[in-house]
């Protein structure tokens, strides 16, 4: 029984193989920094047994599909430096997702606001949602995201203050905010 499928840093193409949705026992999917295109099936949501999901350098396209209420364990997703467009899905934190620590979906074309659904992931270390086209206030409740080490909503469109609840992040150890619209006090 397959578990883990790690392919990275190869000159891999093509579209990501229906075949994988026949492991129902898969964890980890890592292909990244390959050319894998496309569009992520909305299939891959059947793997519920998925801990990791590492498609990060690749050339994937289209929305990134609402599936990630469908795994039970879910503890990082690595999605950044895609061609990904459209909003971030409010299911990628669900109460589903307790478990998750990683999340990068950085140099995409993304848009609209961080979805308040990320308050759900209580566990989470590692948030990057940099160089893309996010919008909106920087939500107070990311202050409640106490496991932070690292935050990096650099290269946005975002505005407003900067959240006074950013300061009860006490094991962050990285807080990257350049190049937004953001003003107020400090």
């Amino acid at each position: 029984m397959v578990t883990e499928i790690n392919l990275p840093e190869n000159n891999l193409g093509g579209e990501l193989p229906m075949e994988i949705i026949g492991l129902p026992f898969l964890k980890v999917l890592g292909m990244w920094s390959n050319s894998i295109g496309g569009e992520l099936p909305l299939q891959l949501g059947n793997l519920t047994h998925l801990t990791s999901i590492h498609l990060d350098d690749n050339e994937f396209v289209g929305s990134i599909p609402d599936f990630f209420d469908s795994f039970l364990d879910l503890e990082a997703v690595t999605l950044d430096i895609n061609g990904f467009t459209g909003q971030i899905p409010p299911t990628i934190c669900s109460a589903a997702s307790a478990s998750l620590e990683m999340i990068t979906l950085s140099e995409n074309n993304l848009y609209g606001n961080i979805p308040d659904s990320f308050k759900e992931c209580t566990n989470l270390m590692r948030l990057e949602l940099n160089s893309n086209q996010l919008q909106g206030g920087i939500p107070a409740w990311i202050g409640d995201l106490v496991q932070l080490e690292n935050l990096d909503l650099s290269d946005n469109e975002l505005s407003g203050d900067v959240p006074t609840e950013l300061s009860s992040l006490i094991r962050l150890k990285e807080l990257r905010l350049e190049r937004n619209s953001l003003s107020g006090n400090i």
